[in-house]
């Protein structure tokens, strides 16, 4: 294998949200996710083949020293951290459908079944063993080829090229792999939140925070090491330059179509909601469905330089345009191969041309190099009937 970027997902670090972004910047082709590409217990180069960017739980002891990485992480908070993922253990949630919500109710009982207390983060400390060790000097045991203690991951930092953020301060962490890695995109990707206020309810229970603290020495003397001797981000590596022209080759790649497949436009459908509200200062906010069957993500984000951005035009009731209701939005969201996304296309339309009695639908498309998609490929078009006051003409 050539240099790789190596991600170590210590579980509610952010690590779900690098995984989005790590796929938007190299896309599916470039990314290998343990736990989403394979539940492998040992490394296999093969299995990995010419993959750039590698991540997942996983801790640095599975990764050989052979490889040529470089290793990234972010620690967090330990108590932060354990609350979260008692909350990520308890939590069916809300108002949740789907396939998603099938997945939480698995993992609900998944832990009910080896001992956790719902009511009780105290308890499931103290008489669920697997959550105990989940939550105990795990960001150590993950960044350590030794002993899982912050001497054992000092001894490791002088032999292994690592950058270490911290959940606090995500931007230094995020700016360093933008500037100094070539990354094109700012890392806005934000998922796995848990439901708003949960935090509160389990720090309500007495003595939980010192509880956790008790537990958790060593990855206390990590996390202030990080946040308070290196100030938020921690840079040891040798081998920044070398990674740095891994992904500037791989973008130039990408860039003359040898990287990645060719969109195939005519696998890619749009579909609306039916129907769409217009404010009475002409704003609104259009949800978008986008299937794509194709082979490669379609990008939609402006700071890539890609040119794709959704189109819209107001029309009449026979598909007629209305003069003055065209345009276009640019949306920052990819939408993988063989997936479907919702994107929220916002409008600003002029209130003197809705008067137009003749306004009834508007229609949208994917487009690209300023060329309106839905011209060659009818099915890349949505359309959403209006909703709006009318206003009198004085």
């Amino acid at each position: 294998m050539s240099s790789s970027l190596v991600y170590l997902h210590i579980p509610k670090s952010a690590g779900s949200s690098h995984r989005g972004y790590l796929r938007k910047v190299f896309g599916e082709e470039d990314l290998f996710w343990y736990g989403l590409h394979s539940e492998a217990k040992t490394f296999n180069a093969s299995e990995v083949g010419a993959s750039f960017a590698l991540g997942g739980h996983r801790p640095l002891r599975f990764y050989p020293r052979s490889l040529d990485a470089l290793y990234t992480s972010v620690v967090r908070d330990p108590v932060e951290r354990a609350v979260s993922f008692f909350n990520y253990c308890i939590d069916e949630g809300g108002g949740a459908s789907g396939a998603w919500h099938e997945q939480r109710q698995k993992e609900i009982i998944k832990w009910q079944k080896k001992g956790i207390d719902s009511s009780s983060l105290t308890r499931s400390i103290e008489r669920c063993k697997p959550f105990r060790e989940m939550i105990s000097n795990l960001q150590c045991s993950y960044l350590s080829r030794y002993e899982p203690t912050f001497e054992g991951v000092l001894k490791t930092l002088e032999e292994e090229s690592m950058v270490i953020g911290v959940f606090d301060k995500l931007p230094l962490f995020n700016d360093f792999l933008k500037m100094e890695l070539n990354f094109p995109l700012d890392n806005r990707v934000r998922s796995n939140v848990g439901r708003a206020g949960y935090s509160t309810d389990i720090f309500s229970e007495p003595g939980v925070a010192s509880l956790i603290r008790s537990v958790n020495g060593e990855d206390q003397l990590l996390y202030d090491f990080v946040r308070l001797q290196r100030g938020g981000l921690y840079v040891g590596a040798k081998n920044i330059d070398a990674v740095s022209k891994e992904v500037a080759a791989r973008e130039e790649l990408s860039a003359d179509g040898e990287a990645s497949a060719p969109i195939s436009w005519n696998k890619v459908q749009l579909f609306s909601k039916g129907f769409l509200g217009v404010a009475d200062d002409g704003t609104a906010l259009a949800p978008v469905v986008i299937s794509n069957a194709s082979n490669a993500p379609i990008v939609l984000a402006a700071a890539s330089g890609n040119t794709c951005s959704i189109g819209w035009v107001v029309v009449d009731e026979v598909g007629g345009p209305i003069a003055g209701l065209r345009g276009t939005v640019e949306i920052d969201q990819t939408i993988p191969a063989r997936d479907i996304k919702i994107v929220s296309v916002p409008l600003c339309l002029d209130r003197e041309s809705l008067q137009n009695d003749a306004a009834a639908f508007v229609q949208f498309c994917i487009v690209e190099n300023d060329a309106w998609l839905s011209e060659s490929h009818p099915l890349n078009t949505a359309s959403a009937g209006l909703i709006f006051s009318k206003v009198k003409v004085a």
